[in-house]
């Protein structure tokens, strides 16, 4: 399993994978300069309630839990409203889209400790907590390294106060508005994955980059072409603004479309809804899926795609393991669940396995900031690894072989549990 843990950086905190109440849309049916905010502990897998019933825990306290589903079939409409600033998105993939626009996380931050390739954005989703005053905004960012023999993880916390510089001052979420969606500072993120960008084109001087891999890479799937049209736009409006100073300077001009990026997931909304309560015969399904396992016939009774990727993460033989009993039938209840999410300091993240779990909170580090506690925050299950389109073809099986470059059991985030502020650390 993969634990993260944050590390907070001025106002960005960080948390790296060593082995309040989420806001979100519902659905129909219900270490270096960072953004404010701080790193949380993640653990990898690899390493609701109603009038008439409450989800009880195991200790006698009602759960609380919101469930993230992914909307695919995103609209050019949908997917230009998921990159402004002001609709504080939930989504995976794409580019990230920064709370604070100016304070960043570093490239080196963003780069992997075991193989040094940029980290990869995974996943981000608006969780302010509306009791501390320096978390009225709240964002929590998941990236990934894409190595398949690496799979390491960082979470990144950002906060911001009520007041501040980028977002107009209202109570509820749907009447903020950022200050300038077109703001200068834009510039400064990578053109191929959203990040923190150190140089520009030396052509065009249009575009930046986080690193000469992604400026290659970019080069090759089609800035060649439009680093040419830009540079002529730029020469029409230096000739324009030479001439005359009363003519209108030329339109941007339209792109050669880029293919695909390696370097982003393929974009989706991420809409929740509380987890449904229990049912009087999920305890009996617990004792079915034992019997199951025990006859060695779980693979066969998976039919669906998720329980498919699910069962693909484990590699060990787990097939009575208690706790990949109680995941499953936990998990049954919305099948195409890919995170779930709680501030409760008293719960536990729903285990896939007992080997490399965490037995309590108290083998989670401390805050480095306020050296405060840890809990648990939202965890991303193997369902999400369907949608991500990871497989590709092992060319030593004649290509009839598809291997995933990323799985994982579970990731699971940790943060700091009173949510600290981050700039006071510089």
């Amino acid at each position: 399993m993969t634990t993260t843990k944050d590390n907070d950086e001025s106002s960005i905190e960080n948390i790296e994978d060593d082995t309040s109440k989420l806001t979100l849309k519902k659905t129909a049916s219900d270490d270096g300069d960072g953004e404010d905010g701080d790193d949380d502990d993640k653990n990898d897998g690899q390493s609701a309630d109603d009038e008439d019933e409450e989800e009880i825990d195991d200790d006698g306290e009602r759960e609380d839990i919101r469930l993230g589903f992914v909307e695919t079939n995103l609209t050019e409409e949908d997917l230009q409203h998921l990159s402004l600033n002001s609709s504080f998105p939930n989504k995976v993939g794409g580019k990230p889209v920064w709370l604070n626009i100016e304070k960043l996380p570093t490239v080196n931050s963003l780069t992997c400790s075991r193989c040094d390739l940029q980290m990869i954005f995974l996943l981000q989703i608006y969780a302010p907590i509306e009791e501390v005053e320096e978390a009225f905004h709240r964002s929590l960012y998941l990236f990934c390294c894409k190595n398949p023999s690496c799979k390491r993880m960082k979470a990144i916390r950002a906060q911001l106060p009520k007041e501040n510089k980028y977002y107009t001052s209202a109570d509820h979420e749907a009447d903020v508005q950022f200050k300038n969606e077109s703001n200068s500072a834009r510039a400064q993120v990578c053109e191929m994955c959203g990040c923190k960008a150190l140089n520009k084109c030396s052509g065009c001087k249009e575009v930046s980059y986080c690193c000469k891999d992604h400026q290659k890479e970019d080069w090759r799937l089609g800035h060649s072409e439009n680093c040419k049209i830009l540079s002529a736009w730029k020469q029409e409006i230096s000739s324009s603004t030479t001439t005359t100073t009363s003519s209108t300077p030329p339109p941007r001009p339209s792109l050669t479309p880029r293919y695909p990026s390696r370097f982003l997931f393929p974009e989706m909304e991420i809409v929740t809804e509380d987890e449904p309560p229990s049912s009087s015969s999920e305890s009996s399904n617990e004792k079915a899926l034992v019997t199951t396992t025990n006859n060695n016939n779980n693979s066969k009774n998976w039919e669906d795609k998720d329980n498919k990727d699910m069962e693909s993460a484990f590699k060990s033989d787990v097939t009575t393991d208690p706790f990949l009993i109680k995941f499953q039938a936990r998990v049954r209840r919305e099948p195409d669940q890919v995170l779930r999410y709680t501030r409760q300091t008293d719960l536990q993240p729903l285990w896939v396995q007992e080997k490399g779990r965490l037995p309590s909170s108290e083998n989670i580090p401390p805050c480095p900031l306020c050296l405060g506690p840890r809990c648990f925050e939202f965890q991303v299950l193997p369902q999400l690894l369907y949608h991500l389109k990871v497989e590709t073809t092992n060319k030593n099986s004649g290509g009839n072989v598809k291997e995933a470059t990323l799985d994982w059991g579970t990731i699971v985030v940790y943060t700091c549990s009173a949510s600290c502020s981050i700039s006071s650390s510089g």
